[in-house]
């Protein structure tokens, strides 16, 4: 797999989730720009990514506006690829969810609902994080959270998801992302995913 120089190491929470929800076996963050692309997370390493798979991938991001989730053969599997960058972000890349299947994987209208719930909630965090690294640049602490939309609940990386009431003793917090967080995400979904 091709290595960019820009990337910042990121933490995407709920990756795992996310997997186990669809019934994937192995899935992935990749960053991408100039038609190379970079590992930023994975989950499950008896995966080898290959010459063959790395040109898919980075395909599928060439295409991610034409097709911003595409589930397609790879060998004798399912691979869904899922954009997670309606446009470049502010390091100047795309980013894309990755999910591999054990043979065949049909993305159902409800499973495609969960999907772009989860691509909009990865990519609030995925920019808040890149964000948040430039201000921590430009000012050593930076003051952004994210808040899930449901439970009204913050996260600091320092102490997870807390009540708002025991965050704000904790530090002022001037800008907000909403996401939802993976418990929610949980009580959400488990209807969509036993269907």
């Amino acid at each position: 797999m091709s290595t960019l120089d820009t990337g910042a190491p990121l933490e995407i929470h709920g990756l795992d989730t996310a997997c186990s929800f669809l019934g994937g076996t192995h899935a992935w963050v990749t960053r991408h720009a100039g038609g190379t692309c970079q590992l930023v997370n994975r989950l499950g390493s008896a995966l080898e990514i290959d010459a063959s798979l790395n040109a898919l991938l980075v395909n599928a991001s060439q295409n991610s506006r034409e097709r911003p989730v595409l589930a397609v053969r790879w060998r004798n599997d399912t691979l869904l690829c899922a954009s997670l960058s309606p446009h470049q972000e502010a390091d100047g890349c795309t980013y894309m969810l990755n999910i591999l299947f054990d043979g065949h994987f049909e993305l159902t209208a409800s499973l495609a609902g969960f999907v772009d719930g989860l691509r909009c909630s990865m990519q609030a965090l995925i920019s808040w994080q890149i964000s948040k690294k430039k201000t921590e640049l430009a000012e050593p602490l930076g003051k952004q959270t994210l808040s899930c939309t449901c439970c009204l609940r913050d996260h600091s990386f320092e102490h997870g998801w807390m009540q708002r009431d025991h965050q704000s003793n904790l530090r002022d917090v001037e800008g907000t992302f909403r996401t939802v967080c993976e418990k929610c995400a949980l009580a959400l979904y488990s209807v969509v995913l036993q269907d």
